[in-house]
């Protein structure tokens, strides 16, 4: 049986993470290159060292103690997924709430807990007062699918700390206000529709008159449209 249920600073120890596995097998990637999604083939196995789990640690902590969102998820009394959520506003607009980690051990993935770990993340950024959760995204594929599959977007403003420690993630969004998701959705469906309709399609600039919203629902589209085509190939 998996429970779910949030961390104390006090109790995030090493080895609370004594049953977790950090280790990913990737094959391909999902990559920005010259302003164009792509899927690239990339093969390598990302784990962690023993400094890698005490700097988890660290940064965990941290996150507890200073009034950000640890939970985690537990099978048979063991630690095999959790997440991170920070306390402190970013953005231009101090709308962001930043999503620092969500992780499942290699041997319970494809058991929802990814999922259900998320949701409670977004709820909490919104209880929060949030606009939105920010989340700089590992590249492999099953890791965007996911992303994609929670209603996440390209991130339509990057957090540039992000970027320079990790070039290669994706900068992604998720709005957390209520019913987006079914609306993003919506809004991607009928992009998508528009697109097997014509040849070529162009995005405009907010500049031009469109709404934030809708540069949004484009930005989603161009992004997970270009996966997709990719990967059907």
């Amino acid at each position: 049986m998996i429970t779910c249920r949030t961390l104390q600073e006090s109790e995030i120890q090493r080895e609370l993470f004594l049953h977790f596995n950090r280790r990913q097998v990737v094959t391909d990637c999902v990559r920005k290159e010259q302003g164009k999604w792509v899927v690239k083939s990339d093969p390598f196995v990302d784990d962690w060292s023993e400094q890698d789990y005490r700097t988890l640690v660290s940064c965990l902590r941290h996150t507890a103690a200073t009034g950000g969102f640890v939970s985690a998820a537990f099978c048979d009394n063991r630690l095999k997924g959790f997440v991170s959520v920070e306390a402190e506003f970013t953005g231009s607009q101090k709308n962001y709430l930043d999503l620092s980690s969500l992780h499942v051990s290699e041997d319970m993935r494809g058991n929802g807990i990814g999922k259900e770990l998320f949701l409670q993340a977004k709820e909490w950024a919104r209880e929060m007062g949030a606009e939105k959760l920010y989340i700089s995204a590992h590249s492999a594929i099953e890791s965007q699918l996911f992303y994609q599959a929670m209603g996440c977007v390209e991130a339509m403003e990057y957090n540039q700390r992000h970027v320079e420690e990790e070039p290669y993630d994706c900068q992604l969004e998720l709005s957390v206000r209520r019913s987006s998701k079914a609306h993003a959705r919506g809004q991607n469906a009928k992009q998508v529709r528009a697109l097997r309709t014509t040849k070529s399609h162009t995005r405009e600039s907010p500049k031009t008159g469109n709404s934030p919203r809708g540069f949004e629902s484009q930005q989603s589209c161009d992004m997970w449209v270009s996966v997709k085509n990719q990967l059907d190939s």
